[in-house]
């Protein structure tokens, strides 16, 4: 626990270091006045984008030049940033509130343009949303608060309750359900901080593999 914790604070104090698997040398994006300690990457099509606790959305390219940023903290937000972001096919994003219980969409200039969930712990409610992925017309959302809400939910597009793993009443025993991948078979990877790293193919538990959690790269 304790060493994630470490990894997890040195995420945030210090710049995004994305580095190819070649001899390169790494890329260092961000550093002062450039990003306030990053809580939420996403990359796609050479953009990368990161939420940090200013409060806004950063878009840079892949060389760390600035390609433009927008709020996401909406007004009466309560403490806390988010942990989580997605980048779409057509440039928009969709940012996990993780302290407001929802998923919020943004255009590419930073106008919302939808939203889903609300606090609690009941199935289709949030409880401190961690991660999302979207599968195909499935939204793929990790979280944990209360013990009820160590799960994985999934939505159909509009954002609507489909099915959910882990919590009470399934075999799936989470204890911090953070960081998820899908494979290229669309098999689900959820790496558990305080466990093992599960593997799940549409809820079905088909193997858990002890050892140091790994972050998952989306």
């Amino acid at each position: 626990m304790g060493g994630v914790r470490g990894r997890a604070t040195l995420l945030a104090s210090l710049p995004l270091l994305l580095a190819a698997c070649t001899e390169a040398p790494p890329v260092v994006l961000g550093g002062p006045g450039v990003l306030d300690r990053p809580r939420a990457l996403a990359a796609r099509d050479g953009i990368v984008a990161v939420v940090d606790t200013s409060g806004s959305l950063r878009r840079l390219t892949a060389d760390g030049a600035p390609a433009g940023s927008h709020p996401v903290m909406p007004p009466g937000a309560r403490r806390g940033y988010p942990l989580g972001v997605l980048l779409r096919e057509d440039g928009s994003a969709t940012v996990v509130h993780t302290h407001d219980s929802a998923l919020v969409h943004y255009a590419r200039d930073g106008r919302e343009t939808g939203r889903f969930g609300d606090g609690g712990v009941k199935d289709g409610q949030f409880c401190m949303p961690q991660r999302a992925l979207r599968r195909g017309e499935e939204w793929i959302v990790s979280e944990f608060g209360y013990e009820e809400c160590r799960r994985v939910q999934v939505f159909d597009a509009a954002g609507r309750f489909l099915r959910r793993i882990g919590g009470p009443g399934t075999d799936a025993v989470f204890e911090r359900p953070m960081g998820m991948a899908l494979d290229a078979a669309g098999v689900l990877w959820v790496a558990d901080a305080s466990h093992f790293l599960l593997r799940f193919d549409y809820g079905y538990i088909l193997d858990r593999r002890p050892g140091e959690p790994r972050p998952a790269i989306l």
